[in-house]
């Protein structure tokens, strides 16, 4: 859609299905949030249907690309998980984002304990490592020394071979 054939509601006005967050384009790495857009056109029957878009535009000195993000409202509430029983009869929007968000903190707590044993296990890991590295240092140590007992070995026997060679 076209700006022409839309009009534009920001983050939390109110419009038909009410007020609700309105979350960045996950389609691409622009940080504005999605804007919500009313159709005006009566082609197709969409006219006065609600949909949200991404509004990236490409930027000079920027890899940024125009994205083409589209969804229509419904499907972005959905997608969202929020009640649209509470969002029409407009009964507490906020409770609704905040059992998200509380889900939301659930979800990152457990990903932050998995994050902390993954990092526990990383720095036991790198402390064999170190072990391992050291272990490695000492077996060239004794590989050094062993050349070395070769050489003094084959000196005695030369010593002894010789010692036997003079008393004869």
């Amino acid at each position: 859609m076209s700006r022409g054939s839309s009009s534009s509601i920001r983050a939390y006005e109110l419009a038909t299905n009410g007020p609700m967050p309105l979350t960045r384009c996950p389609k691409c790495p622009w940080l504005d949030p999605l804007v919500r857009c009313t159709t005006k056109r009566t082609e197709n029957g969409n006219f006065g249907r609600e949909f949200v878009k991404c509004e990236s535009k490409a930027q000079a000195g920027k890899a940024l690309k125009q994205c083409h993000f589209f969804m229509w409202l419904e499907e972005y509430i959905a997608a969202l998980g929020i009640c649209r029983d509470d969002m029409m009869t407009g009964a507490a929007p906020e409770q609704a984002v905040d059992s998200r968000a509380y889900v939301a903190s659930d979800t990152l707590a457990a990903e932050l304990k998995n994050m902390n044993a993954n990092l526990a296990e990383l720095k036991s890991m790198n402390a064999n490592l170190a072990e391992l590295k050291k272990m490695n240092a000492d077996l060239a140590k004794l590989k050094n020394m062993k050349k070395l007992f070769k050489v003094f070995y084959i000196s005695l026997i030369s010593i002894g071979v010789l010692f036997l060679m003079m008393n004869h």
